[in-house]
């Protein structure tokens, strides 16, 4: 789901302080705002973006003609609360303080975003439908993203050695022994496993492939939280591997699932057998997900810069 704020008030004024004090906090990193003084220019908005939540004056929501169908949660004055409602935030507050009410709303009702810990870090999910090319684009895209970006790349291939190190590891049988014991130093643990590759800092690694497949999807959310609170990470990138519920685990928390498929007919088939099985699991699945056809790592890598921020 994207991260959109959509802010609907009528006093203009108002949303430009409040949006530009918003646009120097680090916690609002990664979202983007979009606001409003008219019904008629949110609506034709709405239409064509997929909003993760709307703030609203409280009497111009109940005045207009069609609710809006997205989560939504009230900026009200005195007297303007209503026990049927959507939820409130003090309209006259520093705001500062509107601002930590809001990212609570965004925790709570965005409970998908669990693995986004540090404010600012992205996770994106690269796949494949038995066609390989996964593993090696999801590495290629750290690399080129780590030139001017904190990368941190998490491999879910149970066979994965980086070329570039030519050093075998088990550091993510490690780092998921201790998500089960839950340790209270799981991040000094991550730490201490980080492999540096190419400018981009890795884990990967495991002493059999057992160690994968039986790590849950809670227990891979907790590994990717700990690694978004390590450092300023602007995005986390995670080669899937095999389905397993440790790799859908990884998608539930991904910002975007870049899918890549050879475009026959078989492919087509168990590509939409995993669509059906992750919107079972997760209704906005297929709003997150990018397909991609198969083909040389630099075709990829120029569709993905055209489609992903």
């Amino acid at each position: 789901m994207e991260q959109i704020l959509a802010v609907l008030d009528r006093e203009e004024a108002y949303i430009t302080r409040l949006l530009g004090y918003f646009h120097q906090q680090e916690a609002f990193a990664g979202i983007t705002a979009a606001a409003f003084t008219r019904e008629e220019s949110f609506q034709r908005y709405a239409e064509t973006h997929t909003i993760g939540l709307l703030l609203c004056e409280a009497e111009l929501y109940y005045a207009l003609e069609r609710k809006p169908d997205c989560r939504t949660v009230l900026l009200a004055g005195q007297g303007c609360v209503r026990e049927d409602g959507p939820p409130v935030i003090f309209r006259f507050q520093s705001a500062q303080e509107i601002l930590d009410e809001l990212m609570a709303y965004y925790q709570e009702l965005q409970p998908e975003r669990r693995g986004r810990a540090s404010p600012g870090t992205r996770i994106w999910t690269v796949c494949g439908i038995g066609c390989g090319g996964d593993t090696t684009l999801a590495y290629a895209l750290a690399k080129k993203k780590s030139r001017d970006k904190k990368i941190f790349y998490l491999s879910l291939d149970p066979f994965y050695m980086p070329a570039a190190s030519g050093a075998r590891s088990s550091a993510l049988t490690e780092a998921i022994y201790f998500i089960k014991q839950n340790s209270n130093e799981i991040k000094e643990h991550i730490a201490k496993l980080i492999r540096k590759c190419e400018r981009v800092d890795c884990l990967y690694g495991v002493s059999h492939w057992a160690d994968i497949s039986e790590c849950t999807s809670a227990e891979l959310a907790a590994l990717l939280e700990a690694v978004a609170g390590l450092e300023k990470y602007d995005c986390v990138i995670v080669d899937a591997g095999g389905f397993t519920d440790a790799s859908a685990g990884a998608m539930e928390q991904s910002e975007y699932i870049v899918l890549i498929g050879r475009g026959d007919r078989r492919t087509a088939e168990r590509e939409q057998e995993l669509v059906r099985q992750a919107e079972a699991r997760e209704p906005d699945f297929s709003e997150r997900l990018v397909r991609l056809r198969l083909a040389d790592e630099a075709s990829m890598l120029a569709e993905l810069s055209e489609r992903l921020p």
